[in-house]
């Protein structure tokens, strides 16, 4: 009764077989789901997580592969140190492994040369020297050459004496993966050190480790990590993302993980980054490439103080072996890691959402309109909750999950999840049309084909486009183009007229736009030159600039996509207001400028250069405003790509 993990597997195979019948869900079924939805979604609750899982690009979708774990790592003041094998020098060989002892003391950590794929390599553990005790005492195990061979002397422990260097003891180990206790003594105090020696090159028991030392010499402490090593799943992928921060002045923080299989070059695969949260931008980013061997990793972060910015672990390789990343010891804590493995967490919170979907329980659906509002669950859970909200939601959990749509920084996935989910709903249709209006150009399309299938939403598509809200462009998809009545062809005709069409090379330029901006970012003080340069005889940031385009303050908060669409395709999305007119005058001449005002007897425009001019109305034979933006579209596309990523900096700044 008290598996909850159980009891929701079982829950939902017993109603995938009614549903398959034809059948109800008794009362009695019907409580059961209720009670174990509603301990699930408190389950998950309790643990407070700072972390999402999130699935990695560019690689076959998987299940999630993070869990939590303690893993050993080099004292804070080391009292060992590895030097290379005077006969056969390698890398070092010394990692912490979880080893059995004879007295029956299991799950301590023994320091051994036994690394993963690395049993030929050799080195020779040196301790710091230390006033020798009456006794000293310490486990050993390991092995002396394959079983049914003869026993080499390659492999051993010696105690030496730190001012002379004779050795006064030496062991050999016990030909077993099991530890036995060795005790020493000698006639009279002395400094002395201890070294452990491993000289076989051989592929296979050819290993030794030592633990459980009576004097100090501390070998490891412990810390937390997050892990994409889960039992039997190092072909999984994803990405773990924590919550936004502050970005302080420097993060320290330790690593470890696979660059590759050991002797190959890392594959880039697996990596931590630190990202911008509204613009994707990657500020810092490392590699794994110690293996099993934990660093320390220092940034700094000096320049970016302040930022909110979540820090992403990512493993986006599908191999088998040595595919793995962890990362955890955070300075200062910046997202506390859970208690609870996120692998099992996400499974509890599509568990306890597809409970209440599937069993239409309305008593949930508060708690299940928390897990698919929360920023931090699992996205396939609140992917599986949105759909219950909106298919037995009040209209309070309803309105609750139609915010999503206009929130940048939500998944999209979760927010197409809503948009095709709810498109039938008076409150989502609302959101869905504002949101069409700040998306960029991949996600508008989606968001109006979920509007056009029906009837209203069609209807408000088209409106918005009129006002400026959306793009003309949208209209000339063949799904939505079809899903106009006959009346209104008219209009949608209209609308369309000598619409230039987007080109290859203008989308592949934004594409590479948005790419070197997350890679590199730029320098907000070389930006505010390019804004001058380019953009402040018409447009007004910080107070400085132009009044005749939009004004520039909240730019950013379009996101990064949306806002290079807009400086390198100024035509795409135009707003009524900002629409240039088409005037003919009296005299025959044209005149091409954006309607400012109207004083008395004349209207002023703004012409391409920002300046402003007055005509009298009495001049003026006829005025057509266009669809079209007064910013020429050369002007986006003639700024370097480094002046570029500078101009969006400078942007992006508070």
């Amino acid at each position: 009764p008290g598996n909850l993990d159980f009891q929701a597997e079982l829950l939902l195979a017993i109603n995938d077989g009614i549903v398959q019948r034809g059948l109800t869900p008794e009362q009695g079924v019907l409580a059961w789901a209720e009670k174990l939805a509603g301990e699930l979604l408190a389950a998950t609750e309790a643990v407070g997580t700072h972390w999402v899982a999130e699935p990695a690009k560019g690689v076959p979708p998987s299940g999630i592969p993070w869990i939590a774990q303690t893993r050993s790592i080099p004292a804070s003041t080391p009292k060992w140190k590895n030097h290379p094998h005077p006969d056969h020098p390698t890398a070092s060989p010394w990692i912490p492994q979880v080893r059995a002892s004879n007295d029956g003391v299991t799950g301590l950590h023994y320091i051994t040369s036994l690394p993963p794929g690395g049993e030929s390599l050799t080195g020779v553990l040196r301790s710091v020297p230390f006033a020798m005790p009456a006794e000293l005492t310490f486990f050993i195990n390991g092995h002396r050459g394959f079983p049914n061979d003869p026993a080499h002397e390659k492999n051993f422990v010696r105690l030496v004496d730190a001012k002379t260097g004779a050795e006064l003891h030496r062991v050999y180990p016990p030909r077993n993966d099991t530890g036995v206790p060795v005790r020493w003594r000698l006639d009279r105090p002395r400094e002395v050190f201890v070294e452990v020696v491993d000289g076989d090159t051989g592929a296979a028991f050819a290993w030794l480790g030592v633990a459980r030392f009576s004097v100090s010499l501390e070998m490891f402490r412990h810390a937390d990590f997050l892990s994409s090593a889960a039992p039997g799943g190092e072909r999984l992928t994803g990405v773990l993302c924590s919550r936004e921060f502050a970005v302080p002045s420097r993060l320290r923080f330790l690593l470890a993980g696979h660059g590759s299989h050991p002797g190959k070059p890392p594959n880039q695969k697996k990596y931590v980054q630190l990202v911008e949260a509204v613009t994707g931008r990657i500020l810092q980013k490392t590699g794994c490439s110690s293996g099993e061997t934990v660093q320390e990793i220092v940034w700094d972060l000096s320049a970016f103080t302040g930022r909110r910015a979540r820090f992403e672990i990512v493993d986006r390789d599908t191999r088998g072996g040595f595919a793995w990343v962890a990362a955890g010891g955070f300075e200062p804590d910046i997202a506390p890691l859970p208690t609870m493995a996120p692998r099992y967490l996400a499974k509890r919170q599509l568990a306890a959402a597809q409970i209440a979907r599937d069993l239409k329980l309305t008593t949930v659906l508060d708690a299940a309109t928390g897990l698919a509002t929360d920023p931090i669950a699992a996205t396939a859970a609140r992917e599986v909750a949105v759909s219950a909200i909106l298919g037995n939601g009040n209209a309070d959990q309803q309105a609750r999950v139609a915010s999503i749509l206009e929130d940048g920084g939500q998944p999209r996935s979760l927010r197409l999840a809503v948009a095709n989910g709810g498109a039938h709903l008076p409150v989502v249709r609302s959101r869905l049309a504002k949101a069409i209006g700040q998306a960029p150009a991949d996600l508008q399309l989606q968001f109006a084909l979920a509007l056009v299938r029906n009837r209203l939403g069609a209807k408000a598509l088209l409106g918005i486009v009129k006002s400026g809200q959306a793009p003309a462009g949208l209209l000339l998809d063949p799904q939505i183009k079809s899903s106009f009545p006959k009346a209104a062809a008219q209009r949608v005709a209209a609308l369309t007229a000598d619409l230039p069409k987007p080109t290859a090379d203008r989308e592949r330029l934004i594409a590479e736009r948005v790419a070197a901006f997350r890679e590199t970012g730029g320098d907000a003080a070389s930006g505010r030159t390019t804004f001058a340069t380019y953009c402040a005889a018409c447009h007004q940031k910080g107070g400085e600039g132009g009044n005749i385009g939009p004004q520039l303050d909240g730019a950013g908060n379009r996101g990064v996509e949306r806002l290079v669409e807009d400086i390198l395709d100024p035509n795409r999305n135009v707003d009524v207001a900002f629409r240039y007119s088409i005037v003919k005058l009296k005299k025959g001449q044209t005149v091409l400028g954006l309607k400012r005002r109207e004083v008395g007897e004349s209207i002023v425009f703004a012409d391409l250069a920002g300046a402003e001019s007055s005509i009298a109305k009495a001049d003026i034979t006829s005025q057509e405003q266009t669809t079209r933006s007064l910013m020429p579209e050369a002007i986006g596309q003639a700024i370097p790509p480094a002046d570029f990523s500078h101009l969006l900096e400078f942007l992006f700044a508070k």
